[in-house]
């Protein structure tokens, strides 16, 4: 039996005045990037280009020699994928979870 590990993407877009609190969370060896987002019009397009760039960070594009290859996944190709969460929340309130699968 052949395991195909995958990589894990979790992104959070919090929307609206509220602002959204997770105490007492915490990720064990995961890279953080937080910043600051404007057009809650765009979140569809900017969330798929944030999940593209750290896909391609995370496990390359194979054949090609990328900047920073198996970032997450200890070493080039460590990775055959990525699986992806997204949630856009208001405060803690969740309002759109998806869900999606990356194998280059």
């Amino acid at each position: 039996m052949v395991v195909q590990v995958l990589a894990v993407l979790l992104i959070i877009v919090n929307v609206g005045d509220v602002t959204a609190s997770f105490r007492k969370q915490m990720v064990d060896t995961g890279h953080t990037i937080t910043g600051l987002y404007w057009n809650g019009d765009e979140n569809d397009q900017a969330i798929s280009a944030w999940a593209s760039y750290v896909v391609y960070r995370m496990v390359g594009i194979p054949g090609s020699n990328p900047a920073n290859p198996g970032a997450n996944c200890s070493v080039p190709n460590g990775c055959k994928g990525v699986n992806i969460t997204f949630a856009i929340t208001s405060g803690n309130e969740l309002l759109v979870l998806g869900h999606a699968v990356v194998q280059p």
